[in-house]
């Protein structure tokens, strides 16, 4: 997730300090856009780069959905100090860029 969140901000400095208005989802259709600040894919889960229907205090949002149980376990430990925010069942995990 911080590959993706050191993306976001690179795309974001390329853009002339501007966020995207759409959404991304890495692999999909859109990603190409992101891709090229990636150090490599991730896997293990499906990962989207949020820009819309945030917390007012955030500029962006990286969602990591279908994350392994235990994975999510690991990071639902890490919430406070990590600025990660995991869902009750442990299957979804998000991290706000402020």
């Amino acid at each position: 997730m911080r590959n993706i969140k050191a993306a976001a901000i690179m795309m974001y400095s390329d853009a002339g300090n501007k966020w995207p208005s759409t959404d991304v989802v890495i692999g999909g259709a859109n990603s190409a856009s992101i891709d090229k600040y990636l150090d490599s894919k991730p896997t293990g889960a499906t990962y989207t780069v949020k820009f819309t229907s945030l917390p007012t205090d955030a500029r962006a949002g990286i969602e990591a959905s279908g994350i392994n149980a235990k994975v999510g376990e690991k990071l639902k430990g890490m919430e406070n100090d990590s600025g990660i925010s995991v869902d009750t069942d442990y299957k979804k995990a998000t991290m706000y860029v402020k």
